[in-house]
């Protein structure tokens, strides 16, 4: 993509160097007669001598005007792509809040069915986890973030869909780590609570990338660059209450956040 985008520029300049050349040579030169005598020089116009290399070379400014003719229709359909793009672009973006709220709530649902594995898990019999515990139902994504991403994918610029991208694929190990958790503890299947710590920074990690342009979603900021801070997991935790009182006694958020930094410094995404 970035040799394309080179490519056209190269073009571009040599293509504006030889019409350049193209214009002084046959309408700026043949215009002007320069008369030197001795000391004497004197710069003056002759209409006859342009007029006759107009009619000398008049195949080759046939050749010219069928080319700017070429050139000209490809920018206009360049520039009306580009205006339609951009339109389009505009029209999926304005579904992108209402998808981010829904997307929200999913996070939400996907912290408190974490905790929940975590509460029963501490209910074990001396033959393992109690068989008689209710079974956890899984949090599924909501269906509409699909065709809204698609589309701004589609029509926006390369930073906006880089971002989509990455959250699509977030969101999707996301949604798979949380549904194997969830088989795991519902078939009786021993695990750590250090995989729950993970998804814990996962889920909020995952929000954070959504949350940093949640503004320009809304159409009220501009783009932001730049990879997630630790300020804004810290921020995303007390958002989602992961950090409230009510959760597990034995539950070590200091813990949490000491592995989420470490993690944090790992991560190799930049938008």
């Amino acid at each position: 993509m970035v040799f394309y985008g080179s490519f056209i520029k190269l073009l571009k300049c040599l293509f504006l160097v030889a019409i350049t050349a193209y214009f002084v040579s046959m309408f700026v030169y043949p215009f002007f007669v320069i008369y030197c005598d001795g000391d004497y020089f004197e710069i003056a116009i002759d209409l006859k001598n342009l007029v006759d290399v107009l009619l000398e070379w008049q195949t080759l400014n046939a050749a010219m005007i069928a080319l700017f003719s070429s050139v000209l229709a490809f920018y206009v359909s360049v520039y009306t792509a580009k205006i339609e793009k951009e339109r389009n672009f505009i029209a999926s973006k304005v579904f992108l809040p209402n998808v981010f709220a829904e997307l929200t709530g999913y996070f939400e649902s996907s912290i408190n069915l974490l905790f929940e594995i975590w509460s029963g898990m501490d209910k074990r019999t001396e033959h393992g986890i109690d068989k008689n515990r209710s079974f956890l139902k899984h949090v599924n994504l909501p269906d509409t973030y699909r065709v809204v991403f698609k589309e701004c994918i589609k029509y926006g610029d390369r930073d906006a869909s880089a971002w989509l991208t990455n959250l699509i694929n977030r969101l999707q190990i996301q949604n798979a780590r949380l549904e194997d958790l969830c088989k795991k503890y519902n078939g009786n299947v021993v695990f750590l609570k250090a995989e729950i710590y993970r998804m814990l920074y996962y889920t909020s990690l995952v929000k954070a990338i959504m949350d940093k342009n949640y503004n320009y979603a809304r159409g009220i900021d501009s783009f932001k660059k730049g990879r997630v801070k630790y300020e804004d997991l810290e921020n995303e935790y007390s958002i989602l209450g992961v950090n409230l009182m009510e959760r597990p006694i034995d539950f070590d958020y200091d813990y949490l956040l000491k592995m989420s930094k470490s993690a944090l410094e790992d991560e190799k995404y930049f938008i």
